[in-house]
């Protein structure tokens, strides 16, 4: 019996194929085919887009330099859980297989939140569903069955609309069209919602690669009406907050938040994964964050909402029950209130759930005692959002934080057991080569594990890109593309290399959250990752080019020895 509803959870944009897709998406040629075609359809005049591809062009080559590594003539992106994974198959980038995911460091495996939500949320409306987990992982042959099957539709949750994730929806575009043309494929996300809300130019590319955007934040009943119609074999043109082609026009409904409390999403997780699973599970206790950072679009895609801890104590007991035992809490802020996240604490201990857990925090606004009790409940990881270690710039993004008293709280925490990784934006308007030196020697002299360094975006909508704030700091531009009072995005990029160099050998520069949770998943400890750090920033090339001259090789390749040696939990 088919599915009503196939879902895809992920999708893997990292293989080699999509990479070379992407890398001719972005040659030269391709981006004047791009120009052209914004020329035909009067998005712009011949000297803007000129200057446009100009500067991307600029942008991609320096932060190519800023990130390069002593490994490969060829431009990647590396991190150190792929440098690991380059080491572990012998020194080439492995193609990772369900067969042979087990000996990498991945989350190809994992199974993930919006699947499970949407899986259950659709079953509790009587709709049957399959799900995979990740297209472009799982087994061909597995997914051209499900399409034979003949759903109404399938439906992919993406976080991210980037070149890569546009060519995946491709991708899925054409499989089905091969093997179910009938099914319609639909997209959406809290994420995908603020894109369109606010890039409505994107909109006929995504409809390039989908029949329906669901125009919400949330989406569900949306997507349950319009699965029950396409059963039926009825039109979607009465169903509130769809987006869709029509006669080549791009067509809207009517527009109806949802309003869906978390409480109500929360799964019945021993329904949906398999007695014993051994990876992680991702769990949101919140929804949004009541900070008004300027540079921050999170905060703006969805209402603050808080799980009741009744409701995430039967959740937590279904995940016991089957056996997990590590928890990612993706809340946008997991840590405040702070009443509340004792009461959590409080509830994991009395249970006795023993997970291990990640969460994401304020560098500020905890006591001793509650990183104690996070610590005691299994707290194991905290991403902060530090940002900066400059007082004016953080007064420029309205953190509201205190430098001194985001040392006193990091030190608590490693005091205490958790490791800590923390969010650097670079270039904020404000930043001079003085703040960025704080921010360095906050790094340096404070007890941080790991850090993600960020280019800062100009996203719009959000508080930085207010009227006011951009006659303020004279800022021009957006995304990746800007220029402000003290720098532009060419300049501070081109000082990642300065940065990086700048911070200490045993802190260890990640590709992001994902990447630390991994390592820490496979078992590598703090003392671990700190060897890490210094072997990783022996690979760093600035300013490189191909190929790699040999004295620099024969270095890298004892590095990468090094690297080969270590195991996780018991570095030398």
């Amino acid at each position: 019996m088919s599915a009503d509803c196939l879902i895809i959870s992920n999708i893997d944009t990292s293989s080699d194929s999509r990479r070379k897709k992407s890398r001719t998406a972005n040659s030269v040629r391709a981006q004047l085919r791009h120009g052209i075609d914004l020329l035909k359809k009067r998005q712009g005049d011949l000297w803007s887009i000129a200057s446009s591809l100009r500067e991307g062009r600029a942008m991609q080559r320096i932060l190519g330099e800023q990130n390069s590594l002593l490994i490969e003539d060829q431009p990647r992106d590396w991190s150190v859980s792929t440098v690991i994974n380059y080491v572990r198959a012998g020194r080439q980038v492995p193609t990772m297989t369900q067969e042979n995911a087990g000996r990498y460091i991945t989350w190809l495996n994992d199974i993930t939140l919006n699947g499970v939500i949407l899986r259950d949320y659709l079953a509790r409306n009587d709709l049957s569903t399959e799900v995979v987990q990740t297209f472009g992982f799982e087994s061909d042959d597995r997914i051209n069955r499900l399409l034979q099957d003949g759903p109404a539709c399938v439906v992919i949750s993406t976080t991210f609309i980037t070149l890569d994730v546009m060519l995946a929806l491709k991708d899925v575009r054409e499989r089905v069209a091969r093997y179910s043309p009938h099914s319609k494929v639909v997209v959406g996300s809290s994420v995908l919602k603020w894109y369109t809300g606010n890039y409505p130019e994107i909109i006929p590319t995504i409809l390039d690669h989908c029949d329906f955007i669901i125009d919400d934040s949330q989406g569900f009943d949306t997507l349950c009406r319009m699965v029950k119609a396409l059963k039926r074999g009825e039109g979607v043109e009465s169903i509130p907050n769809l987006i869709y082609r029509k006669w080549g026009r791009v067509q809207r409904t009517e527009r109806k938040p949802e309003g869906i409390t978390i409480d109500h999403l929360a799964p019945d997780w021993g329904r949906w994964i398999p007695q014993g699973y051994p990876g992680r599970v991702t769990i949101q206790t919140s929804q949004g964050c009541p900070f008004p950072c300027r540079f921050c679009d999170f905060r703006l895609m969805n209402r603050t909402d808080y799980k009741s801890v009744d409701v995430l104590r039967k959740e937590l007991r279904s995940l016991k029950a089957i056996g997990v035992t590590k928890v990612d809490f993706v809340d946008d802020l997991f840590t405040l209130p702070e009443k509340r996240l004792i009461s959590i604490c409080q509830m994991m201990l009395e249970e006795e759930f023993n997970f291990s857990w990640y969460c994401l925090s304020r560098s500020t606004g905890l006591k001793e005692e509650t990183i104690r009790l996070m610590a005691d409940a299994g707290c194991t990881l905290v991403n902060i959002g530090l940002e900066s270690a400059d007082p004016t710039v953080l007064e420029n993004m309205n953190k509201r934080t205190d430098v001194s008293a985001a040392y006193e709280q990091v030190e608590r925490f490693s005091r205490y057991g958790i490791a800590v990784m923390a969010n650097i934006i670079l270039g904020y308007p404000g930043e001079t080569d003085d703040s960025i030196g704080r921010t360095i020697e906050f790094l340096n002299k404070s007890t941080v594990d790991a850090y993600f360094l960020n280019l800062f975006q100009v996203g719009r909508g959000t508080d930085t890109d207010t009227a006011e704030f951009r006659e303020e700091y004279q800022l021009k531009g957006e995304y990746v593309s800007w220029q402000h009072r003290t720098g532009s995005a060419r300049e501070m990029a081109g000082k990642i290399g300065s940065f990086v160099s700048g911070v200490s050998d045993d802190v260890l520069r990640v590709g992001g959250l994902e990447d630390m949770q991994m390592l820490m998943n496979s078992g590598y400890t703090r003392k671990d990752m700190a060897s890490m750090a210094a072997i990783m920033k022996g690979l760093a090339a600035w300013e490189r080019g191909a190929p790699i001259p040999p004295q620099d090789s024969e270095r890298s390749g004892a590095l990468l020895s090094r690297l080969g040696e270590l195991t996780p939990g018991n570095l030398s």
